[in-house]
């Protein structure tokens, strides 16, 4: 049987404050480390279709990849795997922006599973 894999939890500034498996992590909707790839060639985003088995988003399509980096292993690193592991190929990558906070307020305008003290920024 495999081993579950861990998961980096991280604080809103994401800085990693401990583990936790991933799927207790994500039941408890625990803030963790992931990252989104949207891989493009000749102008065209590749995407994918999610696997029917999935536990959440189960046969949608969606990006290119994304996952988590493990415990002790860097992003760059796990951003590599699994463009390997999906699509099979390897490539120079580029770091775009951080989600989190903008995630979290979306997730806690639309579940309302978070804790209040969240607040949008204004824009403008």
């Amino acid at each position: 049987m495999m081993q579950e894999d861990c998961l980096i939890l991280v604080d809103l500034l994401d800085r990693e404050i401990g583990e936790a498996p991933k799927m207790e992590t994500h039941q408890k909707s625990l803030l963790h480390r992931a990252f989104s790839v949207f891989l493009f060639k000749d102008d065209c985003l590749w995407i994918q279709k999610r696997a029917s088995g999935k536990y959440h988003s189960a046969g949608l399509w969606a990006n290119t990849c994304c996952s988590h980096p493990r415990v002790g292993e860097t992003l760059e690193d796990a951003v590599q795997r699994r463009l390997q592991q999906e699509v099979g190929v390897q490539c120079p990558v580029q770091h775009l922006t951080s989600l989190i906070k903008n995630w979290i307020n979306r997730y806690n305008h639309k579940q309302a599973k978070m804790e209040a003290g969240i607040t949008p920024r204004p824009k403008g």
